[in-house]
């Protein structure tokens, strides 16, 4: 590794822990991180591999357990977030799916339990939620479903205990008005409220 004029970092970099293996490697141009950059556990596994272009992510980024498995997959452009992203849990099953768009979540969020059984499924456009997202408990049965009608302010939301009773009823109308109820496990009415959204705060009438 030199510096340049600027006593900027320039060229092939490497840090060496105190017995000499090396904790990481990287290379600079005038400065910024440019191509490869590796960082190492200290069995000498890859942890983290980098590509950078002139000081910003682009490309795929992949992230490992210690025993080499890939524990994240993390597609980059120019800086953002751009593609799918894949996690994994440490035995190589898939944890999470998640589409991403110029840094936004844009498209399909699926995320799993260890046993491979659904745990939420949802929808982005430019970051905002849409349609229906899912959330199930570990024994399968549907623990939430919120579903956006025309804007993330105008939704419906319902819960569930796992016996799969339902617990949580909540409507925002697209005009603000919100109405919301509970229910015991044994399916008696608990709660029934109305009310607004003023532009800040939820305001109850009944």
């Amino acid at each position: 590794m030199t510096l340049d004029p600027l006593k900027r970092l320039h060229g092939a970099s490497r840090l060496l822990a105190d017995t000499g293996v090396v904790i990481s490697e990287a290379t600079f141009d005038h400065g910024l991180y440019h191509g490869e950059a590796r960082r190492y556990y200290p069995n000498g596994a890859l942890a983290v591999l980098q590509l950078w272009q002139h000081g910003r992510l682009h490309g795929m980024q992949k992230y490992f357990y210690p025993d080499r498995v890939a524990k994240s997959l993390l597609p980059y452009a120019e800086g953002l977030l751009d593609g799918e992203v894949r996690l994994f849990y440490s035995d190589g099953k898939l944890r999470r799916v998640a589409e991403y768009h110029q840094g936004k979540r844009h498209g399909r969020d699926s995320l799993w339990y260890p046993n491979g059984h659904l745990e939420l499924e949802a929808s982005y456009c430019q970051g905002q939620p849409i349609g229906t997202h899912q959330h199930w408990y570990l024994n399968g049965v549907l623990a939430q479903k919120v579903h956006y009608h025309t804007s993330p302010s105008h939704f419906d939301i319902h819960k569930w205990n796992q016996k799969g009773v339902l617990q949580v009823e909540g409507i925002y109308d697209a005009n603000g008005v919100y109405s919301y109820r509970e229910w015991h496990d044994d399916g008696s009415l608990r709660v029934q409220r109305g009310g607004y959204w003023d532009g800040q705060q939820l305001v109850w009438t009944v």
